[in-house]
């Protein structure tokens, strides 16, 4: 502030380093394919474009369907690219999805047109769900709502408690094996 030179290498060469990476682990596959197996439609189409991207946790509400462009390689699919945080100046990235992940989100997609929804590239990625027994064309169908990386966030905590993925953890213990959407980012 009183434009005196402060010689920082020096006054940090004696403060101690702090650890430059966390203390956990990703899923195995044989964890992966069981998580996989939770009864949600969605779970899917989640996990294989967060493995497959890389992308974090918060991208999920920005994410719409005009974010995802497949790539042809010889007149065949092979990926998909993704616009991640789009219209967003500062943040906005593209990254890369595997073509599993891109049939699950189209298997998602397809599923919400077979069920009423009108999909547009301006439809959300990922949406809460609906009554499936009201008639189609009605109701919460045709007035879908993002589901937020909130909701993702508890989607799948909900699915890895639920396929048994997880346990209690110790007394002492502040941390799990692994991480339950940031572990996804590191595949």
């Amino acid at each position: 502030m009183a434009d005196l030179p402060i010689a920082w290498k020096k006054i940090t060469r004696g403060l101690l380093r702090g650890r430059r990476y966390a203390d956990d682990r990703i899923l195995t596959i044989e964890e992966l394919t069981k998580l996989l197996e939770y009864p949600d439609r969605r779970i899917k189409a989640i996990v294989y474009t967060m493995a497959s991207s890389g992308v974090r946790l918060g991208a999920w509400n920005y994410l719409r369907w005009g974010d995802v462009r497949p790539i042809e390689i010889d007149g065949k699919i092979a990926a998909a690219k993704i616009i991640v945080y789009a219209g967003e100046e500062d943040d906005e990235y593209f990254s890369y999805i595997s073509l599993e992940a891109l049939d699950e989100l189209q298997n998602w997609i397809k599923y919400r047109e077979s069920s009423g929804e009108l999909i547009n590239d301006n439809s959300w990625l990922m949406r809460d769900l609906w009554d499936t027994r009201v008639a189609q064309g009605r109701d919460l169908v045709t007035h879908p709502k993002k589901l937020a990386s909130l909701g993702i966030k508890k989607l799948m905590e909900r699915a890895i408690w639920a396929q048994h993925l997880r346990k209690k953890l110790e007394p002492g213990k502040k941390r799990h094996p692994y991480q339950a959407n940031h572990s996804l980012r590191k595949w």
